[in-house]
C-alpha cells in the first residue's frame, strides 16, 4: 500500500513536470526489409521513432501508478515461469517492451481474445486507457539510452488497418510490416530485425515459416549505461562461476563501492547507479545454500527487492563477473503455461481490430520472441569506456559480495520506477 501511494505521488509529480516541457523522441532505426514485398509499410514508425498520442495533461495519475503495478507483477510472474522453464541458459526482457507489445494485442483484440489477454497481463483498464498510459511512461523514460525495437509482421494479403496504425502501433513505437510468407526468403525479414538490433550477435531466430495468416511479434530493446562508478580494469581476474552445468571460466571485475545496498534472508542485492543517476542495475543474489527458499520467496518478495526504496547506502567490496546475456528466444510456451490460448488458434482467436477491414481473416499469434543483448563490463551495459575508477571512501565495515553463482539483473528508471530489463543469468556463456 505505501509503495502505491509512492508510485501514485511520482507519476502526479511526472505529470506536472511534462506538461512544461516539450516532449523529445530517442533516437532509433528501422529494420531491413528481406525484399521489396516484405518491407514495412509507409505509415509504420521506426522503433525509438516519434510517438503520438493523447496530450499529458489528459492523463490520470491514478491510471500511471496502476500501469506500474500491472507491468511489474506480470513481468516478476514472468520471470518466475522463465526461470523455471530455463534451468541453464540466461533469459533477458524488457518488461516495458514486453507489456507495450502485448498492449498492442490487447487493443486489436474482441470478445474471449480481449478478456484471455485482460487476465493473462492483469490489465484493470480498457484497451485504450492502457494504449494510452504505456504510450505516456515510453514517452517518459525512452531515450537514446534505451529504445524498444519491437515489431509486429503479419501476412501481406490480410495487412494491418490504418486506424490500428495510427492509434495504437505508432503511439506504442510498435513497427509494423505486412509480409507475403509465400515467399520463404521474406521470413528473414525477422531475423534481420533481431540482428540489427542486437549488432549482429543474435541473427536468427526464426529458421522457416508456412505461407498461412500468422503473426510474429518481436519484443525487442536496446540499452546502454555506463556506471557513475566505474570498475578498474587493472583490478579484474580470471575466476570461475559455477553454472547449473558446472564450473565456467570468467573474469571477475572487483571494486570497493558506497552504493545501494540490501540483504534479509533470502538475498543479497546491490544497486549500481548509471548514466548520472537516471538509471540502476540492480543485481540480487540468493544466499549461499538457500537457491530453493530464495525460489519459494520470490513470487512474494521480488517486488520489494526491486521497489526504489529498498537500497541504503553501504560500503561494498563487490566482485561482478564481466558477462553477455543475448535472447532471441520464443516465449510462446511460457505463456501458454500462464494462460496464453484462445490467441494462437484460428477457430478462436479475435484479433480483428489490427486487421484490414478489406480482408479479415482469423489470423493467429504464430510465434512471440524476445530479442536483446546486454554486455557487462567495467564501463557499465554495452558502454564504452568512461569515467575513471574513483575510490570508496567509507569508514563502515565492508560487506563481502560475490557474484560467482546463477543471480537476478534488473535494470530500472530511476526517475519512474520502471523497469526498462530483466534477466537471470545462469552462465556468463554467451547465450541465445
Amino acid at each position: 500500500m505505501i509503495r502505491k501511494i509512492l508510485l501514485f505521488l511520482l507519476c502526479f509529480c511526472l505529470l506536472f513536470a511534462s506538461a512544461c516541457s516539450t516532449q523529445t523522441p530517442s533516437e532509433g532505426s528501422s529494420a531491413p526489409s528481406a525484399s521489396p514485398d516484405a518491407s514495412a509499410s509507409a505509415e509504420t514508425p521506426a522503433p525509438g521513432g516519434a510517438a503520438s498520442g493523447a496530450p499529458a495533461e489528459t492523463f490520470d495519475p491514478t491510471l500511471v501508478s496502476d500501469a506500474l503495478m500491472q507491468t511489474e507483477e506480470f513481468s516478476l510472474q514472468l520471470m518466475q515461469n522463465l526461470r523455471t522453464a530455463y534451468t541453464e541458459g540466461n533469459t533477458l526482457f524488457s518488461p516495458l517492451a514486453f507489456n507495450a507489445s502485448m498492449a498492442a494485442l490487447y487493443a486489436a483484440a474482441e470478445g474471449d481474445t480481449e478478456e484471455e489477454l485482460r487476465v493473462l497481463m492483469g490489465y484493470q483498464t480498457e484497451p485504450a486507457d492502457t494504449v494510452s498510459t504505456l504510450t505516456y511512461l515510453i514517452s517518459t523514460v525512452d531515450s537514446a539510452r534505451f529504445s524498444l525495437g519491437n515489431s509486429l509482421h503479419l501476412t501481406k494479403r490480410v495487412g494491418f488497418s490504418e486506424s490500428f496504425i495510427d492509434n495504437v502501433t505508432t503511439p506504442l513505437r510498435i513497427s509494423t510490416y505486412s509480409q507475403d510468407y509465400a515467399d520463404q526468403a521474406t521470413f528473414q525479414s525477422i531475423n534481420a530485425c533481431a540482428e540489427l538490433l542486437t549488432d549482429g550477435r543474435v541473427s536468427t531466430v526464426l529458421e522457416s515459416t508456412a505461407a498461412a495468416d500468422t503473426l510474429y511479434l518481436l519484443s525487442a530493446f536496446s540499452l546502454n549505461g555506463a556506471f557513475d562508478l566505474p570498475f578498474d580494469p587493472e583490478s579484474t581476474t580470471a575466476a570461475s562461476f559455477e553454472s547449473p552445468t558446472g564450473l565456467v571460466s570468467t573474469q571477475m571485475m572487483t571494486g570497493d563501492f558506497v552504493t545501494g545496498y540490501a540483504e534479509d534472508e533470502y538475498m543479497q542485492m546491490v544497486s549500481l547507479p548509471m548514466n548520472g543517476g537516471a538509471m540502476e542495475l540492480k543485481l540480487i543474489l540468493p544466499r549461499e545454500g538457500g537457491a530453493q527458499a530464495f525460489d519459494e520467496a520470490f513470487p512474494q518478495y521480488a517486488d520489494t527487492w526491486l521497489a526504489p526504496e529498498t537500497p541504503t547506502s553501504h560500503s561494498v567490496h563487490l566482485s561482478l563477473p564481466s558477462f553477455t546475456v543475448n535472447s532471441g528466444a520464443s516465449y510462446l510456451e511460457i505463456l501458454t503455461s500462464m494462460g496464453l490460448n484462445t490467441t494462437l488458434r484460428a477457430q478462436s482467436v479475435d484479433l480483428s481490430g489490427m486487421l484490414s477491414s478489406d480482408l479479415v481473416l482469423p489470423t493467429p499469434l504464430n510465434d512471440i520472441f524476445s530479442v536483446a543483448s546486454l554486455t557487462v563490463t567495467e564501463s557499465g551495459i554495452n558502454a564504452e569506456a568512461g569515467a575513471e575508477p574513483v575510490p570508496a571512501e567509507s569508514s563502515e565495515e565492508s560487506v563481502e559480495l560475490t557474484f560467482d553463482r546463477p543471480f537476478l539483473m534488473a535494470v530500472t528508471d530511476t526517475q519512474t520506477g520502471v523497469l526498462l530489463a530483466m534477466g537471470w543469468v545462469n552462465t556468463v556463456n554467451e547465450s541465445k
